[in-house]
């Protein structure tokens, strides 16, 4: 009897071994801890290809974008040239050599109206 229950305890441990997870997926970005030379190598003004300029600053350990005509907008470090606001609205993508000097950024801005417009910075 002792080794009934002991082959059925075994086949229920190993069934309930089977059904556990193989892999487990995250949503969602993973946090990335900027540091101050990653919101230094993105400071400064950006001219974009609508005429407008982007202003990229440092206030404290917070990096925030000033695009002419919109309220200036706190961004979240995604990466070190991946940049998005709180609201999931701006992102910014900048364009690095390998030494790390920043040339461009790409500007991603969701509208109120839901329209989506990207636009490329023409020259810094």
């Amino acid at each position: 009897m002792s080794r009934l229950l002991l082959s059925i305890t075994l086949c229920a441990l190993v069934g309930l071994a089977h059904a556990a997870p193989q892999s487990i997926t995250v949503v969602g970005d993973a946090p990335y801890q900027s540091t101050l030379a990653d919101a230094d190598a993105v400071r400064g003004s950006y001219k974009m290809s609508d005429g407008r300029t982007l202003e990229v600053a440092r206030r404290g350990r917070t990096v925030v974008a000033d695009l002419d005509g919109l309220p200036t907008n706190e961004m979240k470090a995604i990466s070190a040239t991946h940049l998005r606001s709180a609201d999931g609205r701006m992102n910014l993508h900048f364009d690095a050599a390998q030494n790390g000097n920043v040339y461009g950024v790409t500007l991603t801005l969701k509208r109120s109206d839901g329209v989506t417009v990207t636009m490329n910075s023409t020259g810094r």
